[in-house]
């Protein structure tokens, strides 16, 4: 069960996503973008939280505090430079590097997010 104190600082991550995307697909990867910064923030918030201090975030620039408003303000901010990167490049006539931007981060994030599974497994 998640703490209701999240639920603000994930309703507010969800605004980042922009919603006058011209292309659904690039809405979608938004979305996917969005939603993989949502689930490291838990994973990573709850292993960094875990008495057994076993944990080593895998990221040098992410805070290693275990306070939510740390994790969420990080990947608020990430998640926010690559939709707004993304929104940049596609109207700016560079719809390649606006998909492969979204796209980096959505593979980042996803390894993240297994590294995150698998270590909370171990513990």
């Amino acid at each position: 069960m998640r703490s209701p104190k999240v639920l603000g600082p994930i309703a507010l991550l969800c605004l980042a996503v922009p919603l006058h995307a011209e292309n659904i697909f690039h809405h979608k990867k938004e979305i996917a973008v969005v939603a993989l910064h949502l689930v490291d923030a838990i994973t990573t918030h709850e292993a960094l939280t875990n008495p057994c201090q076993c944990f080593q975030e895998a990221n040098p620039l992410a805070p290693k505090s275990g306070s939510w408003g740390s994790q969420i303000g990080f990947h608020a901010a990430i998640g926010g430079l690559a939709i707004g990167g993304a929104y940049w490049f596609r109207h700016h006539n560079s719809p390649k590097y606006a998909n492969f931007l979204l796209w980096e981060s959505i593979t980042l994030e996803s390894v993240a997010v297994t590294s995150n599974a698998i270590a909370s497994g171990k513990q």
